[in-house]
């Protein structure tokens, strides 16, 4: 019964109230909207988000250069050696 009573009060302030202090206090999003479990972004935040993820795509890639640069110098190093035993 306390529920009921609880519902029907938040009703009665909801409708009650001045329009500026409830649509200062709503969040501008509809009831299904609030379900989802995604954010909005703005331009802005999106941008950034997508920023930051070709930051660490660049990363990865330099670290694989890095890599493959390096095994092409063992690779490099190793034949040289096996030339230069296969000379003697």
């Amino acid at each position: 019964m306390a529920f009921f009573g609880f519902a029907g009060q938040a009703i009665y302030n909801h409708w009650s109230a001045p329009r500026e202090v409830v649509e200062s206090t709503e969040p501008k999003r509809g009831f299904w909207q609030s379900l989802i479990p995604m954010k909005h972004l703005t331009n802005e935040q999106y941008a950034e988000m997508l920023k930051e993820r070709l930051l660490k795509v660049e990363v990865e890639i330099a670290v694989l250069d890095d890599k493959i640069a390096a095994l092409k110098k063992g690779q490099q190093q190793g034949q040289s050696s096996a030339e230069s035993e296969n000379e003697e």
